[in-house]
């Protein structure tokens, strides 16, 4: 058996008779194991002659009480104990069975060994309770020296094994809701079938999508999915969608209207890929379901502006600017000249001339046309307030 460093072998003796003690440290002395000395240890014995007895932390406690507080101050400094032997009957105070039951209120993991030279009853009959039996073991005094220590070494190493599969759990389980987490902040519907159609895994993003609880989706087969997919979902009439708007994949849903409320309508586009082993072997389908609503919304307000600019610009280009005579034509070079560069330009003219007609012109065509185009009409400022109205002095 291998024993490293990092191995728990704290080893707890409750007896109230000091030389039990003194057998405990004199048989779980780290030693070359001797060879067995009648039947019964050399049931315990290994084939081998010898095998190496590692150190163990030894404890002491002669009563219950002070076994309780040796428990509760492990689990305090965070070096619990392994294993415990406990003898029956420890008066004054309580017995064995009570210390276990109090032990086990603080510490469930310990491997306890019930002692006893006063009963020939079963363990069940010694307990009373089938609770205690949680990892107990019973032996009878006296007890054979290989006895001891092969229980003893065969305990540790389990309840060390046990421990590191229980972070490995732990660290499982973490790294499980970590990934849960990932994949329902992705804003995406996700999830994954076996081969045979089967859900193995659903986000919570597919929950809403589905109007169903994680535990209603792993119960309904592949054929009554199908039948939720088409309560729940039309295929779109995708017509009016903005056409620079690409779609790909195996298809789109759009949200029906369910009774009692119309909701707003949804465009999803589905993607399908397979899932693969270490081997390369398919072992199922995920599917991810992404609401594109606000990415058409987008494109299409895209379309809007440029449309929306493109009649401004044509609405308010030079050429809708009347009139071919010498002294326009100078006005229309000097504006396309002013409209190239960056420079404040004012436009002089008496009341009904077409100022503002030059202005648009001006600004729809120079290097601040994407820019608002904001008309004042200063005659309606008191004359008082213009300076602060327009420079903010």
């Amino acid at each position: 058996m291998d024993f490293r460093d990092t191995e728990n072998r704290r080893v707890l003796i409750v007896d109230d008779q000091q030389e039990i003690h003194d057998d405990f440290i004199e048989m779980l002395k780290p030693r070359f194991m001797k060879a067995a000395t009648d039947e019964l240890a050399a049931a315990f014995t290994p084939r081998e002659d010898t095998a190496f007895l590692p150190e163990f932390e030894l404890l002491h406690a002669p009563s219950g009480e002070e076994a309780c507080e040796v428990v509760k101050a492990g689990r305090e400094s965070n070096r619990p104990i392994a294993v415990a032997f406990v003898d029956i009957r420890m008066p004054p105070g309580i017995d064995g069975i009570e210390t276990i039951r109090q032990v086990r209120t603080v510490d469930r993991n310990i491997e306890i060994i019930i002692m006893t030279a006063y009963t020939d009853k079963s363990l069940s009959e010694i307990t009373h309770d089938m609770e205690l039996l949680h990892k107990v073991l019973y032996i009878r005094k006296p007890f054979a020296r290989e006895e001891i220590q092969q229980i003893t070494l065969s305990l540790v190493g389990k309840w060390n094994i046990e421990q590191e599969l229980a972070e490995k759990r732990r660290q499982l389980t973490i790294n499980h809701q970590r990934l849960e987490a990932v994949l329902d902040a992705t804003g995406d519907a996700m999830a994954m079938y076996d081969v045979a159609g089967s859900l193995v895994f659903a986000n919570r993003g597919y929950e809403k999508v589905l109007d169903l609880a994680k535990s209603e989706l792993k119960k309904m087969s592949p054929k009554a999915f199908s039948a939720q997919f088409k309560k729940r979902f039309r295929e779109p009439d995708l017509t009016d969608v903005e056409g620079r708007f690409l779609f790909e994949g195996k298809g789109n849903v759009l949200e029906k209207a369910t009774a009692g409320h119309v909701p707003r309508q949804r465009l999803f586009y589905r993607s399908t890929a397979p899932v693969l082993d270490g081997q390369g072997d398919v072992i199922g389908d995920l599917y991810v379901y992404r609401d594109v609503s606000k990415e058409i919304e987008v494109e299409r307000m895209k379309a809007e502006v440029l449309r929306l600019r493109n009649v401004l610009e044509t609405t308010y280009s030079f050429a809708g600017m009347v009139g071919a005579s010498a002294p326009m034509r100078q006005v229309y070079a000097l504006v396309k000249q002013a409209a190239e560069s960056d420079i404040s330009v004012l436009i002089r003219g008496e009341s009904g001339t077409g100022k503002e007609l030059v202005a648009k012109p001006f600004h729809f065509n120079s290097l601040r046309k994407k820019k608002p185009f904001l008309a004042v009409n200063c005659a309606a400022i008191p004359e008082s307030r213009i300076a602060s109205e327009l420079f903010g002095n």
